[in-house]
């Protein structure tokens, strides 16, 4: 019989650093998830600025993070605190056995991460690979059909890795228990482990290839340098974002097998952990609002939206 951990959520303890931890996270994720709708919404609303069908990977992008960062606090965090628990109770009660799958969910994320942020690389890769033939690609309903099913089904298949759940979440005599299947549980470290370091090697690589030959389409098409050197921090900073979650994982992955980290850091990096995972979930509405000009003007008003004749999203 496989070894279990049985926690009764009913009897989590009020921890002060994770009651202001939870408070923290609500109050700066509730405005960015407020930023993350209103894009979403005006990119879809306001199509005249946002013809390129890098605009379509974006609100995939975005959509995707906004059930991960729901999912997040639904599986996870409400557990935390005595004072939340009674939100996955009422979930439970409304509708029994949704806790259990949810609680997988963050598996299933992880890997559709790595997806979205490598589709925003690959598609400027591609405006310069196939200069007059891209966009027909990414617009295809085809092409979109394709790439939401081909990610969400490649996104699940690396979590057959093991067999069974890793939680299970039920009800027993009035109180909320969740068993974790312990070698189903370190199976699933692994596995996020192995990926992590192989998601990073892939990014990165991608990255660099996709920024040397954008940097080098625009400079032989005359384009002003500045434009090669505005893409590049768009480039680089969600690159940056999407490496900082998952060399975190890779280090998590190293520590499990190495136990380098004291057990007294341990919760707080497991803390951490929340945050810097915060932060590329949260990160594209902020990224968008800085270095794109077409999203300014539509946020503005403003009745026109900006040209870009290489066909590449505008910067300003």
């Amino acid at each position: 019989m496989d070894e279990i951990s049985v926690t009764i959520l009913d009897e989590v303890v009020d921890d002060e650093v994770m009651k202001w931890a939870t408070i923290t996270q609500m109050s700066y994720g509730s405005v960015s998830i407020v930023f993350m709708i209103l894009f979403f919404l005006i990119i879809g609303v306001k199509k005249h600025f946002f013809q390129s069908s890098f605009y379509f990977l974006v609100r995939f992008d975005m959509f995707t993070n906004f059930l991960v960062y729901c999912n997040t606090w639904v599986a996870i965090r409400f557990d935390y605190n005595p004072w939340t628990i009674f939100i996955p109770k009422a979930i439970e009660t409304i509708f029994p056995g949704l806790l259990t799958y949810l609680k997988y969910m963050p598996y299933f994320w992880f890997h559709l991460h790595f997806y979205t942020s490598a589709l925003l690389t690959a598609h400027r890769l591609s405006s310069v690979a196939f200069p007059y033939n891209y966009e027909k690609f990414w617009k295809s309903l085809w092409s979109k059909s394709a790439i939401m099913s081909l990610t969400v089904i490649f996104s699940h298949v690396p979590n057959y890795w093991w067999d069974g759940h890793l939680y299970e979440v039920f009800f027993e005599n009035g109180q909320l228990v969740c068993i974790t299947y312990l070698k189903h549980l370190q199976d699933s470290y692994d596995l996020v482990g192995v990926c992590s370091v192989i998601y990073f090697g892939f990014n990165l690589t991608l990255f660099y290839k996709a920024t040397r030959k954008t940097s080098s389409f625009i400079i032989e098409s005359n384009q002003k340098k500045e434009i090669t050197r505005k893409m590049n921090k768009i480039a680089l900073t969600y690159a940056t974002v999407y490496f900082l979650e998952v060399t975190w994982s890779v280090f998590n992955f190293a520590n499990n097998y190495l136990q380098f980290l004291p057990l007294s850091l341990q919760r707080w990096n497991n803390l951490a952990l929340t945050f810097a995972s915060d932060v590329f979930t949260l990160s594209l509405p902020y990224i968008l609002a800085i270095y794109d000009k077409n999203i300014r003007r539509a946020l503005c008003g403003e009745a026109k939206p900006s040209t870009n004749t290489t066909g590449l999203f505008v910067t300003s």
